[in-house]
């Protein structure tokens, strides 16, 4: 994809389960790990649906 394009151009997201993600949360410190929860939204489109992703991060030690 070219780094730029017109205005009225939209991009077009080449792996439909990657999306725009609008929200983060980290939540539940424990056994070392934090809980990561992004949220995709479908941004008004019929062909995309609003996914929430879990990640489990393990922290360095300090």
């Amino acid at each position: 994809m070219p780094l730029s394009r017109r205005a009225d151009e939209v991009p077009v997201q080449a792996n439909p389960l990657v999306g725009n993600v609008e929200g983060m949360a980290i939540s539940s410190r424990r056994h070392g790990f934090l809980r990561l929860t992004l949220v995709a939204d479908d941004d008004q489109s019929p062909a995309a649906i609003t996914r929430p992703y879990g990640l489990d991060v393990r922290m360095p030690r300090r």
